[in-house]
């Protein structure tokens, strides 16, 4: 376990020093390690207002985005995920009835995602992304997915205009992130 904080570190480290951030708006972040794939579409990358870094051969992946938030009081809540654990929960039927209200608090947008579920092709990063792109009309909208096996530090919202969604299809979980990108 120390060997995963060391290494997150190094990866935070990295990530403030070579990815988009600014004292302007509201930015959320995800860094995820042990990724085994990933997928970023919707808006393209711009470094004044999303961005998106992963590497297969290091196993990283890194997101930062400012956020168009609809609330009038924003709170930035660190999530650390541990996959092994959440996976046992996910196994053994222990979680709750919607897991994924708390940070997609727009539960329209949450049926879409899990109707366009039903339809992806086959359970990859890249076919939940266009799957979501054509079945989830949300123009200004970043949507990033991805899967990883080890831990996950993200700093997310409550709020209309961002979704946090954890997917568990065909004994993975895929983490999708939505966000209205404030440009």
């Amino acid at each position: 376990m120390l060997r995963y904080l060391v290494l997150l570190l190094a990866v935070v480290l990295v990530t403030y020093s070579n990815i988009c951030t600014d004292e302007t708006g509201h930015w959320s972040f995800g860094i995820a390690d042990g990724v085994t794939d990933f997928a970023y579409g919707g808006v393209p990358l711009n470094k004044s207002f999303y961005c998106f870094e992963g590497c297969l051969n290091t196993q990283t992946a890194v997101q930062n985005y400012k956020v168009k938030l609809a609330g009038s009081s924003p709170k930035l809540v660190e999530k650390k995920r541990d996959r092994v654990e959440q996976l046992k929960q996910y196994l053994s039927g222990q979680i709750p009835d919607d897991p994924n209200a708390e940070f997609c608090e727009d539960a329209t947008l949450r049926a879409d995602i899990n109707a366009s579920l039903s339809k992806v092709p086959d359970p990859s990063c890249k076919s939940i992304l266009n799957t979501l792109l054509t079945s989830v009309n949300r123009p200004g909208w970043c949507i990033n997915v991805v899967r990883f096996d080890l831990i996950g530090i993200d700093g997310v919202y409550s709020d209309m205009n961002f979704c946090d969604y954890d997917a568990f299809i065909d004994e993975q979980i895929y983490n999708i992130r939505m966000a209205l990108i404030d440009k």
